[in-house]
């Protein structure tokens, strides 16, 4: 981490967690307070959308995302980089889209879960629509599940087992062939 070409990029949820009016403030400022305290400093940014479905710009209104002045990453990305950097933060982002392929999937904005019916999306790139965003990438492996939808099991977690997870589903971490080949399937832009 102390060579001068590697540099780090902070989780920073996405647009339907920290996006909303009343949380970005807050957001910038603990961001903000972290990149400050941090010697030797080689935080570069933050990382958005990691291992989650937002679109990086929706081409369609989502239902889950209604009162949201940050429906999608992109819109988050203009509304908290000013933010971070009123606070002394210079941020610029990457954005996850190793998901993000098909829109409207979820029931609540807050379902997480190997969803049903997501495609990959955008293909990793420098080339984005915005100069606070560095790269558009894909963090999660597409084929590892976020969870097991098996009730019994000691480390379930009751989204996995919602209407819109996919299911039968293995332990998180453990690779789910089933959810990989939707995520080919179903990508956009198609393999």
């Amino acid at each position: 981490l102390k060579q001068c070409n590697v540099w780090l990029y902070l989780d920073a949820g996405h647009g339907g967690w920290l996006g909303w009016a009343a949380n970005q403030d807050p957001a910038a400022q603990l961001f903000a307070s972290v990149y400050t305290a941090v010697p030797n400093n080689r935080v570069r940014g933050l990382a958005t959308n990691v291992a989650n479905y937002n679109p990086l710009q929706l081409t369609v209104s989502d239902p889950v995302t209604q009162g949201n002045p940050t429906p999608d990453e992109l819109s988050y990305v203009r509304a908290i980089g000013p933010k971070l950097t009123a606070n002394g933060f210079p941020a610029y982002f990457i954005v996850d889209q190793g998901r993000s392929g098909v829109e409207k999937l979820r029931d609540a904005w807050g379902n997480w879960c190997n969803i049903e019916g997501a495609g990959s999306g955008m293909r990793p790139t420098s080339s984005t629509p915005d100069s606070l965003i560095d790269a558009i990438v894909w963090v999660k492996p597409g084929g590892e599940s976020d969870g097991t939808s098996n009730t019994s099991a000691t480390r379930y977690d009751s989204t996995c087992g919602l209407a819109d997870a996919k299911k039968p589903a293995p332990e998180a971490g453990s690779w789910f062939q089933a959810y990989f080949e939707d995520l080919v399937r179903y990508a956009n832009p198609a393999f």
